[in-house]
């Protein structure tokens, strides 16, 4: 017997197996565990139980797997590894992923399910209810032949293999399945079969970003209501009472109407929201500008105002010295500086002060003295 720990991994992985280790009628030379259906079960050690356990080929794949995972963690530990990442009607992407299953699911958005259709240690990684969800068709598989046979629905990855795991592929491998998937393909019926037809890839033209409204007391009767209606209370599409849930890449083809449908229906693993309704803001970052387009009761509204509380146009406000003006840059410099710059100094003062009095004393009027002697006036 190794440790405490290792004798509660063996009870684990028996649990699992369905044989339920009886503690109170075991002593250390006789190890007594009941199966389901009430079978008896000694062993004279835990190294029995071991040899037994891992000697057993279950009938259910996904017993085997949690039984090996409990009796081997160190196999199933996360670490990075080079793969392709291959996304319908776009070209394969080369990431760095964990194997990790949380990782590989949220990659391939669900389940997963694993095919070896190559001679080589490589593995398709899916999404095993892709059809079954409607996800978009991504790649053909095809026989030595080259008939399609099946097709891969959803995003799926193409991982190497090692004894136990999934790991890294080669170069050589990268450039191999690059190569294969780099023309995503549409497929159509042609008469009673179905064929692959190779499509020009998507192309990344910018940016986009998912908004909605905050659970708070001030939002609280904003949820849901069309512009109209919004604006007839006196309320504004402002970014302040909005949270961002979601970002990604905007492709060629991308419109508000397909983002609106993806998120209502073909949500992407990683999108936390809810599906896209009536009060929430989709922004698009394109060519060099950012548009914001409120979701409305029928199509999309744009809101410009919804980058109102961008925190460089108020600073702007502060500076610019034309509030017409206002365009996100500060250009003009600061007011208050300039006003400082163009005080007059000290001797300024004295030589401005004395022009002024010398201008007085030239305007003041003369006095008439008169002389009695003479009875002339003196100026």
């Amino acid at each position: 017997m190794a440790n405490d720990n290792y004798e509660t991994r063996l009870v684990d992985a028996m649990e699992v197996a369905g044989m339920h280790f009886d503690e109170i009628d075991s002593s250390p030379d006789s190890l007594r565990f009941t199966s389901e259906t009430g079978i008896v079960t000694y062993f004279e050690n835990w190294n029995e139980v071991e040899n037994w356990i891992e000697g057993t080929v279950f009938d259910d794949p996904e017993v085997e797997q949690e039984v090996d995972e409990i009796l081997h963690p160190e196999k199933y530990e996360d670490k990075e590894i080079t793969v392709l990442v291959v996304q319908p009607e776009m070209e394969p992407e080369v990431r760095q992923i964990s194997t990790g299953l949380e990782a590989l699911q949220h990659e391939v958005g669900g389940m997963i399910e694993v095919v070896y259709p190559f001679d080589d240690n490589v593995g398709l990684i899916m999404n095993e209810e892709g059809k079954l969800e409607g996800l978009p068709l991504n790649r053909g598989l095809f026989d030595d032949e080259g008939r399609l046979y099946d097709i891969i629905a959803g995003t799926f990855i193409v991982a190497g293999l090692t004894e136990d795991n999934f790991g890294s592929l080669t170069p050589e491998q990268l450039q191999k399945y690059s190569e294969l998937y780099k023309q995503p393909q549409m497929f159509m019926k042609l008469g009673r079969d179905i064929v692959a037809v190779p499509i020009e890839p998507k192309k990344q033209i910018g940016t986009f970003e998912l908004f909605q409204l905050k659970s708070t007391p001030e939002t609280r009767y904003m949820q849901f209501e069309s512009y109209d209606s919004l604006t007839k209370h006196g309320n504004t599409v402002s970014q302040s009472n909005y949270g961002q849930v979601y970002s990604g890449k905007l492709f060629s083809g991308d419109t508000l109407d397909s983002i609106y449908e993806r998120f209502n229906l073909q949500h992407p693993a990683d999108f936390r929201g809810h599906s896209l309704s009536v009060s929430d803001v989709i922004v698009m970052h394109q060519n060099g500008q950012d548009q914001a387009y409120y979701v409305d009761s029928f199509g999309f509204k744009q809101v410009p105002e919804f980058f109102s509380d961008s925190p460089l146009k108020k600073v702007e406000e502060l500076l610019e010295d034309d509030y017409g003006m206002i365009d996100g840059i500060i250009n003009n410099g600061d007011r208050r500086k300039d006003e400082e710059e163009k005080k007059p100094s000290v001797l300024e003062k004295l030589q401005e002060k004395k022009k002024e009095a010398a201008e007085a004393e030239a305007t003041k009027p003369k006095a008439v003295v008169k002389d009695k002697a003479q009875g002339h006036s003196l100026e």
